[in-house]
């Protein structure tokens, strides 16, 4: 579920850098989408609708266009986002030449788009893809970083051997009550023990990652902190059952 849900949080962290309505309705305050653009509305609401508006564009190095209207509303559409703008004047100044042109409008028409600089979506981060997919077609993927090919390795590992650490801390826990036994007296001793352990292999599977960043041949790192516990409280509780029943016995 990790890989799914993070690509879709980036993915919608994405859209909403990408939403210029979100950006533009900013009332009372002027707003620069790029260099030589400035936009001012004195109100808006939530339904895009908008009054007072005045639209600078310097981009040009000979003219200046300057868009001002008393209504506005913005609108999207298969071709882009759109600000339609009533009873308004488009000012077109030279400055080459000192003139100034000016247009009256009742509607008009903006392309948005054209104001605003494209983003493209970075890099799927390790943490976006499935682990086998990673490490079984890596060569295959797509929208990936494969300077970093250790980094996605590493982490696909890393999660491969995260759902075997909740085994390693259930037996170890099961161990430590079967093999001390419970008295009213000193049995916090064992309890704190395990925990001890428990986050010491916890933190060693986490720092194991950047190992494997470094050399991937070294991958078995991740795994061995888990699977250590794992093969020790088996152990235990196989050598541990014969010297119960002979305590029994005697």
């Amino acid at each position: 579920l990790v890989p799914l849900s993070q690509h879709n949080l980036k993915v919608t962290i994405f859209e909403m850098h990408q939403s210029i309505t979100g950006q533009l309705i900013k009332a009372g305050r002027f707003f620069h989408p790029t260099d030589g653009v400035s936009v001012y509305i004195r109100d808006s609401n939530k339904e895009g609708e908008m009054r007072g508006i005045f639209i600078t564009d310097n981009r040009e190095p000979n003219i200046n266009l300057t868009y001002s209207a008393k209504e506005a509303v913005l609108h999207e559409t298969k071709n882009g986002l759109f600000l339609v703008m009533q009873n308004g004047l488009l000012q077109i100044a030279s400055n080459k030449k000192v003139e100034l042109t000016t247009i009256e409008f009742e509607r008009f028409g903006l392309n948005m788009d054209n104001f605003f600089p494209v983003e493209t979506r970075n890099y799927l981060t390790p943490k976006e893809l499935y682990p086998l997919e990673i490490l079984s077609k890596f060569n295959e993927l797509s929208d990936i970083n494969y300077k970093n090919k250790s980094d996605y390795i590493a982490e696909a590992h890393l999660k491969i051997a995260t759902p075997i650490t909740p085994i390693a801390l259930t037996l170890l826990a099961l161990t430590i009550f079967l093999i001390s036994g419970y008295k009213r007296q000193g049995f916090s001793i064992p309890i704190y023990f395990a925990i001890l352990i428990g986050l010491v292999m916890q933190a060693a599977t986490l720092s194991f990652r950047s190992v494997v960043v470094e050399n991937t041949s070294l991958f078995w790192a991740v795994y061995a902190p888990s699977t250590i516990v794992i093969a020790v409280c088996l152990m235990l509780l196989k050598f541990s059952q014969p010297l119960k029943q002979k305590e029994a016995t005697n």
